[in-house]
């Protein structure tokens, strides 16, 4: 849960303004290509567990826990899809 969370907050603390595109399109490069690291980690660590969410949300002795584990594996997920659209400019 800790790569979904500090991956998830990586993607939201740097966007990539347009503005950054236009006027110097190295260094926008460079972020895009960290952005999609993130983007394939939070991915990666977000099917894991969905993949083995008997071993996370099993876990939890209550339903309330085991809730809790699989909403956010889900609304991880869904919120940065690497399929979508914005993937490469999300501005957060």
């Amino acid at each position: 849960m800790l790569i979904i969370l500090s991956a998830s907050g990586r993607l939201q603390e740097t966007p990539i303004p347009d503005a950054l595109v236009e006027q110097r399109p190295a260094l926008a490069e460079k972020l895009i290509a960290e952005r999609d690291r993130w983007l394939d980690q939070l991915h990666e660590a977000t099917r894991y567990m969905v993949d083995n969410i008997e071993t996370f949300g099993l876990s939890y002795a209550t339903e309330r826990g085991r809730d809790i584990v699989g909403r956010f594996v889900t609304h991880a997920e869904a919120s940065f899809c690497p399929n979508a659209p914005s993937r490469r400019r999300q501005s957060g």
